[in-house]
């Protein structure tokens, strides 16, 4: 020491100081201001490295879960398909059923209306007497036959009997 006191301007004091700052420094790690240029640089440069690899696990972790995410998602999109197709196939099914069901109906609606156009042009004719139809009389044995036969087909609604009636010919 005494050789750098002598030769220049440092006291003895201040070297001591700067010496117990230096090992305070190197006890908590931080003795980076000793290190050459260079190696500060490749330190931050591994710091950096250092985070973005953090950020880059982090990141494969976030797309691993979205991948699951998206996976569990097209499968219940296929499923949703697969039932709307088959309610879809359903329904055209029952579309067609009940349009042939109406197109039976509306058929017999039309019959029956030409049925019953057909008996009234032929009641006003007997009732303005403009076209003659043969008559014939039953005999009362027809009566119970035919009664019996009108009560079963409407399955117990009230029917009223004829002693004698006329049958007009179609």
């Amino acid at each position: 020491m005494k050789f750098f006191t002598s030769q220049s301007t440092v006291d003895i004091d201040e070297m001591e100081q700067a010496l117990r700052l230096v090992k305070e420094k190197k006890e908590k790690g931080g003795l980076d201001f000793l290190l050459p240029t260079e190696e500060k640089e490749n330190a931050d440069i591994r710091k950096q490295l250092k985070s973005v690899n953090s950020q880059h696990a982090d990141t494969i972790l976030e797309l691993e879960k979205v991948r699951k995410l998206l996976r569990i998602q097209d499968d219940i999109s296929k499923e949703y398909r697969a039932q709307t197709g088959e309610a879809e196939t359903r329904a055209e099914d029952l579309d067609r059923k009940y349009a042939g069901k109406v197109e039976k109906f509306e058929a017999m609606l039309k019959d029956r209306n030409l049925k019953i156009h057909e008996l009234s042009r032929r009641l006003r004719d007997i009732g303005y007497g403009t076209n003659q139809y043969p008559v014939k009389v039953r005999q009362e044995s027809e009566y119970n036959i035919l009664e019996s036969t009108l009560r079963e087909k409407t399955l117990g609604a009230t029917t009223i009997g004829f002693s004698l009636s006329l049958e007009v010919a179609l």
